[in-house]
């Protein structure tokens, strides 16, 4: 490792930080130098990451967090975040050195312990295998760098949103769904099912009702039937039950329970879509004298 140190050892006290947390694929703390604000150097801290003296990652400390302000280090622009080289991961136990470029002073060190991203099944089995045991920061990790080493993959991607969303990071859930949209045109339905429970938890309902309906086109589900009409309870959305109604009774919902189905029809009723229990209840009277005396009761 180089560390060709520029500034005197008084300087080299002055400079401080800290190595925070290494996460999807990147390293993420703060360096600080309370000579900045006196000296003639305008451009801001450079830091360098190292494993085993080769370079891995460099990057600037400019981003702002408010706590860094408050604690006294300037006016807070002293964070960084910084990723790391893909050749990193290989399965093994490394340490990462963070210096200050400028004087050459150690920041902190973070052991990490990776693993190898080499083919695209293995990775996907392991992702399953840490969301199963709830290690869902774990399986982002992961996933992040099958993305970094692969691009834009369904199943990976797939596994990164639902761990974002499990995690709470609910804007980059949605924006991981939505760019698995712009490449995947006919995208499954869980995707559409990951987004209306992403805008749901958001309370932006409208959209959570839109992609529900999207993923209820593409395949029929008693319970996104119902989580359809919890969503609009109190509004009159005639597109809404009109699609309830059609996928109730199409060729998908046939081998549905009907137990279930007489509980949608009874729920419609409490919610008063009248016209709608009926036909759906009429669609399978046939079948069920529950349904039957629905029917006539409706009537």
């Amino acid at each position: 490792m180089t560390q060709s140190a520029t500034k005197t050892d008084s300087t080299l006290k002055e400079v401080t930080g800290n190595v925070e947390s290494f996460s999807n694929c990147r390293i993420n703390g703060w360096v600080f130098c309370a000579d900045d604000g006196a000296s003639e150097r305008k451009s801001p801290r450079k830091v360098n990451v190292y494993v085993e003296n080769e370079l891995i990652g460099s990057g600037y400390a400019t981003k702002y967090r408010k706590d860094l302000e408050t604690a006294g280090f300037g006016n807070g622009n002293c964070a960084f975040d910084i990723e790391l080289d893909e050749s990193v991961f290989d399965g093994r136990k490394h340490i990462l050195t963070v210096v200050d470029e400028l004087s050459g002073k150690i920041i902190g060190s973070k052991e990490i312990q990776t693993e190898k991203v080499d083919d695209q099944s293995d990775v996907l089995n392991l992702c399953q295998e840490h969301m199963s045991n709830q290690r869902f920061t774990d399986a982002l990790e992961l996933s992040m760098q099958a993305r970094k080493k692969w691009g834009s993959c369904l199943p990976i991607d797939g596994v990164s949103a639902e761990c974002h969303f499990e995690l709470g990071h609910l804007d980059q859930a949605v924006q991981t769904y939505n760019e698995i949209l712009s490449y995947e045109k006919d995208a499954p339905d869980w995707v559409h099912i990951g987004l209306g429970d992403a805008y749901e938890k958001m309370n932006k309902l409208s959209k959570s009702q839109e992609h529900f309906l999207i993923a209820l086109n593409k395949n029929y589900s008693i319970d996104l039937v119902f989580r359809l009409i919890d969503l609009s309870e109190g509004k009159s959305e005639q597109e809404l039950y009109t699609s309830i109604v059609k996928s109730a009774i199409s060729k998908e919902a046939e081998n549905e329970s009907l137990t279930d189905i007489f509980a949608l029809c009874d729920k419609l009723v409490t919610n008063k879509r009248y016209q709608e229990a009926f036909v759906i209840a009429k669609h399978f009277s046939s079948k069920s004298i529950n349904n039957l005396i629905l029917v006539k009761k409706i009537s």
